[in-house]
């Protein structure tokens, strides 16, 4: 077994082996993150941070990495976007074992679109995100979702329609591992 293999391994052991009180039904996901930023996400009581010039929220909350999940593929023939919150910034190129939290529907330059916001997998700041409500507690709404996205897409013309639940993004991800796993002939 391969290190990759042996870590995936580990990360399934963790997740229904620990004592945690609140074990996670779901499988870990490999997603890359292609860009880090900071985001006005954050577990504090303010409910909306300060604002910079021109009205622009500051993005000094956590680290949230912007890219794909792995082994997925979408009807336009890319794999499904992710937005990832994290404990610590992550380099371009990195591959990091998430889950997901969230489901995010969006129109892009007036065409729809997905994303599934996830959190690192592992990190104990994390460890009781499991859905809608758990975001709202870190300021996740679809205003503080826009201004990251319009962050990591400046050029792009991004609306927020809805953000759904768990369960969405669940099924969203495992029919887009379907199509994945067709097109490689699996």
């Amino acid at each position: 077994m391969g290190l990759t293999e042996n870590c995936a391994a580990r990360c399934r052991w963790l997740l229904w082996n620990d004592d945690a009180p609140r074990r996670s039904p779901w499988t870990p996901l490999r997603s890359g993150v292609e860009a880090t930023a900071g985001s006005p996400f954050h577990t504090g009581t303010e409910a909306t941070p300060a604002l910079s010039f021109a009205d622009h929220p500051l993005l000094t909350g956590c680290a949230v990495g912007q890219g794909f999940i792995e082994d997925t593929l979408e009807g336009d023939g890319e794999p499904v976007d992710v937005l990832v919150l994290l404990d610590e910034p992550a380099l371009p190129g990195c591959s990091m074992v998430t889950r997901p939290v969230a489901r995010v529907l969006v129109t892009v330059d007036g065409s729809p679109g997905d994303l599934v916001i996830c959190v690192q997998h592992g990190p104990q700041s994390f460890a009781d995100v499991a859905g809608l409500a758990d975001l709202r507690r870190w300021h996740v709404d679809d205003g503080t979702s826009l201004s990251v996205l319009r962050h990591f897409g400046p050029d792009r013309s991004w609306e927020v329609q809805e953000t759904r639940g768990q369960p969405d993004a669940s099924a969203l991800i495992r029919q887009s591992k379907e199509n994945y796993a067709h097109q490689q002939g699996n």
